[in-house]
């Protein structure tokens, strides 16, 4: 069993190695917004009013620790933005599919990948994602067109049309040309 914990505060951290006890060979990994992991909660007035003044003192763990102790994956700064019931995910925000991309070219660099200046080909079934003024709109490629939000679409300048209410040449919108 595979199990993802949004959140790696103290409940996070806490229903993370419950769920260790419970079932030793269950791959758990905590998705953290921020770059610290369970922070003791109890402890922050005490760090506010400055009785504790060293900040390191409040936190209990670090993904090190999580991993040597309990065998559970701790992923920092990692913000989780939506959860995709269909597909048992949660997609990645922008900023983490930026990084992906910078290592994706830096490893193509190393590797000297050359890539193809021709406009991509897509096939009927590929799914076109494209985040727009903080939503994210998704696009099935069919056979003889695209579907968005269940109706069908001929081109993809017309869905990009129905999104942003202005003329766009669609491939551009989807990044593939």
């Amino acid at each position: 069993m595979k199990v993802i914990i949004i959140g790696g505060g103290a409940c996070g951290a806490s229903c993370a190695t419950r769920l260790r006890r419970l079932d030793e060979n269950c791959e758990i990994t905590i998705l953290e917004r921020t770059n610290e992991v369970s922070i003791a909660n109890c402890g922050l007035p005490y760090y506010c009013s400055s009785v504790i003044s060293e900040r390191e003192k409040i936190l209990i763990s670090n993904p090190e620790r999580f991993k040597n102790m309990f065998n559970i994956n701790v992923q920092l700064n990692c913000e989780v933005i939506e959860i995709n019931r269909n597909e048992k995910y949660p997609p990645l925000s922008p900023e983490i599919l930026r990084k992906i991309n910078k290592l994706v070219e830096q490893y193509d660099k190393t590797q000297q990948v050359e890539k193809d200046s021709k406009v991509l080909s897509i096939t009927d079934g590929t799914k076109l994602v494209r985040e727009f003024k903080s939503r994210r709109y998704t696009v099935l490629v069919l056979q003889d067109g695209y579907e968005f939000n269940g109706s069908k679409y001929k081109s993809l300048s017309a869905v990009a049309n129905k999104i942003t209410g202005t003329r766009w040449n669609g491939k551009k919108f989807f990044g593939v040309a």
